[in-house]
This record gives structure tokens, sequence and C-alpha cells, in this order.
């Protein structure tokens, strides 16, 4: 009344705000008048609750994008794909905070989700075998797969049982000699010199693996795409094409081309693994790295290399 009196201005009553049939009259006649009885200095304490509480809000909401951040692998318009190992790291707030934040950034006029909603979500999240879902409002359904969650409309696709790599994974880095064994979600990744028992046509069976040809003092990393890429396949009398094309020609879906696992030899893309449309699997080996059939050249050696899931 006197902020309006200093600015002139007419206050209006509103007769809804005496109606006890709304709960926040109910609290404003009648609860908030009682604990007044019971502690004089309510309204300070109220006023001093909230400001904390609001404080306490900063830090939450800061955790728990933290938590999105560590989670998310993957982001389009219609979903998200989430880690599941990172997201079996969370605490069970940190976990409700992410499926909050997710479901209000695909439906950002749905205002409240039910907690028995949200807590459903998160068992099948954490013990739900691949395939298993949980509705959420808005359309929206989480779904688990090999080794990955994705949260997102009722009719996105399932995201396909591929090799993958987180798209700001460090460098990893190999030389021809070596043999390593390398973790990534619910994939190994493996490599080493080919042995005399080894069949060297594997890759024309698997396309999880391959042999290679490569300089023996070359250097082998395994990274995810990045600007100005190129790839020469086999066939093109020595020309080599962009990789997004190379992608797009294998109907390898938007979402999984910036998650493809690379590998390069001496910066050079050698061979990579990648979900298709139609076929499923296939690996592609370019044409400076693919075993000639008159064997090993001077000056190289032949390597194996292959992903094996790691749920079998």
């Amino acid at each position: 009344v006197a902020t309006a009196a200093a600015n002139d201005l007419q206050p209006r009553h509103d007769a809804t705000n005496e109606d006890l049939s709304y709960f926040r009259n109910r609290l404003r006649h009648e609860v908030i008048p009682l604990l007044a009885e019971l502690n004089p200095n309510i309204h300070e304490a109220l006023a001093r609750t909230a400001d904390i509480l609001r404080d306490d809000a900063v830090l939450v909401q800061r955790a728990g994008e933290a938590a999105v951040h560590h989670a998310v692998i993957d982001t389009q318009l219609d979903r998200f794909t989430l880690d599941r190992e990172h997201w079996q790291a969370l605490l069970p707030a940190e976990k409700r905070y992410v499926i909050r934040a997710l479901i209000a950034r695909l439906r950002p006029d749905r205002r409240d989700v039910e907690f028995e909603h949200i807590q459903n979500a998160i068992q099948i999240a954490d013990t739900g075998t691949t395939g298993a879902t949980a509705d959420l409002a808005g359309g929206i359904r989480l779904r688990v797969e090999y080794e990955t969650l994705v949260l997102g409309a009722v009719d996105t696709p399932p995201v396909p049982n591929a090799p993958a790599l987180p798209q700001d994974m460090p460098l990893r880095l190999f030389h021809p000699g070596e043999r390593v064994r390398w973790a990534f979600g619910m994939w190994w990744f493996e490599a080493g010199p080919l042995e005399p028992a080894d069949d060297p046509n594997v890759s024309h069976a698997d396309p999880l693996a391959a042999v290679l040809m490569v300089p023996q003092e070359s250097r082998l990393v395994l990274r995810t795409r990045l600007p100005g890429d190129r790839f020469l396949p086999r066939g093109l009398g020595g020309h080599s094409q962009k990789l997004s094309d190379t992608l797009i020609n294998m109907r390898v879906p938007r979402a999984w081309r910036d998650r493809v696992p690379l590998l390069l030899v001496d910066d050079v893309l050698a061979w990579f693994v990648a979900p298709t449309g139609e076929s499923g699997l296939r690996g592609r080996v370019a044409e400076p790295f693919a075993l000639p059939a008159t064997g090993t050249e001077p000056g190289t050696i032949t390597i194996k290399v292959r992903w094996n899931y790691r749920g079998t």
C-alpha cells in the first residue's frame, strides 16, 4: 500500500485472495497466523530461510549442471545420449537433477514431472537390461542401450550397438610394435603385431577387425573426426574424399558421426568402424594401409586391430 501511495497508484482488491479454497490463501490466512502464535518471529525466520534456500539453489544448480556435462555424451534436438558408466557414478540427487534438466530442455513448456516418474526412470537406468524403457512426462522416454542411456521423444530411433568414442576424448597414441587394450564404454579396442596364427583376411568376414600394413616407425592415434578429415577408399585410384561424405554415403546416422572411432597412422586415416543404415556395422580400410597380396613391404609391419564387445 505504501509503495502504491508513493507512486500515486490506486490498489485494487482481488476477491480471490480471500477464497480459502486456494491453497496459497489458506497458508496466508490460516497457517501463517497460527505459526505466528507459536513463534512471533516466524516472518523473519521464513524470510531468512528463503534467503538461505535461494543461495543453496545456486550451489545445487551448479553441481547439477556439472553432472549433466559429465553424463551427457551426445545432444540432438529430440534426444540426449548419456554414458551409462558415468551415470552410475552419480549420486541419487544428481541423477534426479539430470533427468529433470534434460526433460526441461526437451519440453520447455513442461513445468513439473512427478517424483514417482523420476524415481522409476532412475531405477530403470540403474538396473534395466538393454531395451528397457521408462516413460516420463510430455511423451519423453528413457531407454537403456548397451553402453548408453537415451532420453528423448517416444519415437526416437534406437542407438546403434557399435564402438564409439566420447567427442571430447584426448588422443590415444601407440606404436606398431605395442600391444594395447583399452576400454571405451562396453567395448575393448585391441591392437598388436600380426601373429603367424592370425588370419590376414579377417577383415573380409568381420567388420570389427582389420589387418593393416603400416610403417615400422609410425605413430598410431585413436580419435574422433575433426574438420578437414579425409579418407582414401580402396578402388578410387588414389583419390581421397571428405570423411563426412564417406559417412553420409555409408548412411551412418547423423547423431553417431562425431563418435565414430578413427585410427590414424601418421595423421592419415587408416581404418574405422561405423553403424550403417542398412547393413549393420561396417569397417573401412584406407587403400595405403591395405595388406597387398604380395605381403609386407620393406620398412613396414603388419598389425591387427579389432573391437571386442565387453558384454560377451
